[in-house]
């Protein structure tokens, strides 16, 4: 059974391409100055930053074939206070303070 274009994962496409059109992921590194690695990890990461996505689109890339690109916020995340609270009765022992 033939394999179609729509079978293959987008990754796959990538890679066609890239062979299809002479590229690979150190002469894309060496075009825009990154390490050969961060170019492989670009290209398996979900998304990327989308100053990166636009650089890859510049050299011809088809913008389907990466990763979406997604502005986020750098730095940790902060801490979400939306979690469950804990309420507990009042302690016996604490009954002096009730009192009051």
């Amino acid at each position: 059974m033939p394999i179609t274009y729509d079978q293959l994962t987008r990754k796959e496409r990538l890679s066609i391409w890239l062979k299809r059109n002479n590229m690979d992921y150190a002469s894309i590194a060496d075009a825009i100055g990154e390490k050969y690695s961060t170019v492989a990890h670009w290209f398996i990461a979900e998304t990327i930053p989308l100053c990166r996505h636009r650089r890859l689109e510049a050299l011809g890339i088809p913008a389907e074939l990466l990763p979406p690109g997604v502005n986020r916020r750098r730095g940790r995340k902060p801490r979400s206070h939306d979690g469950p609270v804990l309420a507990l009765p009042p302690a016996a022992a604490d009954a002096h303070i009730l009192d009051q």
